[in-house]
């Protein structure tokens, strides 16, 4: 079963591009 896996993944592309935009909006506050 291959589900579980590419499930993983798209929920850590989604938490990685979540970080990614949190660290921008860090940036632009200071």
């Amino acid at each position: 079963m291959r589900l579980p896996s590419i499930l993983f993944i798209q929920e850590f592309k989604f938490l990685s591009l979540n970080i990614q935009f949190r660290d921008l909006f860090m940036h632009q506050e200071i």
